[in-house]
């Protein structure tokens, strides 16, 4: 099942970037896994493909304390990154920074892929999401990244892949045709950002409603997909570089 696991570290106070250990977070990460199953580690770290799981920035929560959220999206992960977190001890550096893991404030939340199914039952006709960290994408061609503005192609077909990847339940890909000929971009409040990881990263962060408008009976199905698909994002992320803590995405659901 997938599962979100929210870190707590104790570590330095001094006033640090979010993104500053976020290559370290990725290989903190990796470093669990390879620590219970050397050759699964492996595999996911030579995959030039999605990543099974997305990594958030390391974020200030109080004095002293800071939390990571680790989605994890596909079935079977979780014991691995459990036992190699046993097994490595408490006791982590980022850099050269030392942290502590507060076990006892580490939150674990499991989610069932049915329970991630229900939105098929009660669709909607727009969807909001935040996108909290810089979310940029691929464009076939490029030679980098590139900064678009919010367009329902690029959201959804990101999202709908790694549902089709991780999932076992996969949706049938003409549903981005439909993407395309229904679903607009209603209304998007946000800024560009630059960090530093590596390089400058540009991306676009702020909240975004996509919209079907004039829905009907018969396009229920449809709509009860990209529902899904949207609630997914907050796992999945939106845009490149998801396990570096970028496109961080949060549904919000219509009230």
């Amino acid at each position: 099942m997938p599962a979100i696991l929210t870190l707590s570290l104790h570590g330095p106070t001094d006033h640090i970037s979010p993104f500053a250990h976020i290559n370290g977070l990725r290989a903190l990460v990796l470093r669990w896994l390879a620590a219970a199953d050397a050759e699964l580690a492996t595999a996911i770290h030579d995959d030039s493909g999605v990543n099974p799981y997305t990594i958030g920035p390391l974020l200030p929560a109080a004095e002293g304390r800071w939390t990571c959220r680790i989605a994890l999206l596909t079935d079977g992960l979780l014991p691995y990154l459990l036992a190699g977190v046993e097994s490595r001890g408490i006791q982590l550096l980022l850099g050269k920074m030392p942290f502590t893991l507060c076990t006892e404030e580490t939150v674990l939340e499991g989610l069932e892929w049915e329970e991630l199914l229900t939105p098929l039952a009660q669709p909607t006709a727009h969807w909001q999401v935040n996108l909290l960290t810089p979310t940029a994408h691929h464009r076939t061609g490029a030679q980098r990244h590139v900064l678009l503005t919010p367009e329902p192609h690029a959201y959804f077909s990101g999202w709908l892949r790694r549902w089709n990847r991780w999932s076992p339940f996969p949706l049938d890909e003409t549903l981005l045709e439909l993407v395309d000929e229904h679903v607009v971009v209603s209304e998007f409040n946000g800024q560009t950002r630059r960090i530093a990881i590596e390089r400058p990263f540009i991306g676009f962060v702020g909240a975004v409603t996509l919209h079907w408008p004039r829905p009907t009976p018969l396009d229920h199905d449809a709509r009860a997909a990209l529902t899904l698909l949207a609630r997914w994002s907050s796992l999945c992320g939106t845009g490149v570089d998801t396990a570096r803590g970028m496109g961080q995405t949060r549904y919000v659901a219509a009230s």
